[in-house]
């Protein structure tokens, strides 16, 4: 479970981590939802996670 903060809004997602990249300064991690789409953020937009066992 993710929350990050992206253009002002809080969000709330059940994610699986595919990648941790740098790039432009930055350090950005790619992720997939459970609809298989793929998004990446910054890490520092990352305002807790917490690990769900299935």
């Amino acid at each position: 479970m993710l929350k990050y903060r992206q253009e002002g809004r809080d969000r709330v997602e059940t994610i699986m981590p595919l990648d941790v990249t740098t790039r432009d300064g930055a350090e950005w991690l790619k992720f997939s939802r459970e609809d298989n789409s793929e998004e990446e953020i910054r890490l520092d937009w990352i305002e807790s996670f917490e690990e769900i066992l299935v």
